[in-house]
């Protein structure tokens, strides 16, 4: 019975010790198992940690991007009303280049009918020169005819006074 207790016994030492390793080998793999959870878990939780961080400093960044965004927008805004005064200004610089292109071409046309005008005066005033030297010249004729009309009408009276004179003399 010694014997079988003891080949029962070394069975159940073998059965022990086989459910031991079995036991042993399981509680490695879990705690591989458990371990590389573990290292995962970690792995996560520091990846969370960076990606914590990662948002806090994007968060930062968009908030310096929207504080960048909104003085853009308002240099956009400034430009554009910059833009529109610009191009009221064009227009009205437009506008009064045309105005004066207009006055220009009304100064051009007026300045050629006064040109066309002071060639006809001064035509008439050529004219009326030329009339005035001859005017002039029939003037000092007839007033060297008057003269002369005077002289011979003097001598015609003097003779006459001396022809009378004569005849009564010889009366």
């Amino acid at each position: 019975m010694s014997n079988t207790n003891s080949d029962r016994l070394d069975e159940i030492r073998s059965e022990l010790s086989n459910i031991l390793e079995t036991r042993v080998s399981e509680l490695m793999t879990t705690m591989r198992h458990s371990e590389e959870l573990t290292r995962r878990i970690l792995a996560a939780e520091l990846e969370m940690s960076r990606a914590r961080q990662l948002n806090v400093e994007l968060e930062g960044q968009t908030e310096a991007v929207r504080q960048d965004l909104d003085a853009m927008s308002a240099q956009v805004e400034d430009s554009r009303e910059l833009h529109r005064e610009a191009i009221d200004e064009r227009d009205s610089t437009r506008e009064e280049l045309h105005t004066m292109e207009r006055d220009l071409i009304d100064a051009r046309k007026e300045a050629t009918a006064k040109r066309s005008r002071i060639r006809e005066v001064s035509q008439e005033s050529d004219s009326l020169q030329h009339e005035n030297m001859e005017l002039k010249l029939k003037l000092r004729a007839l007033e060297e005819n008057v003269n002369r009309m005077r002289k011979l009408r003097d001598e015609l009276l003097s003779n006459m006074g001396q022809l009378s004179q004569s005849m009564a003399n010889q009366d």
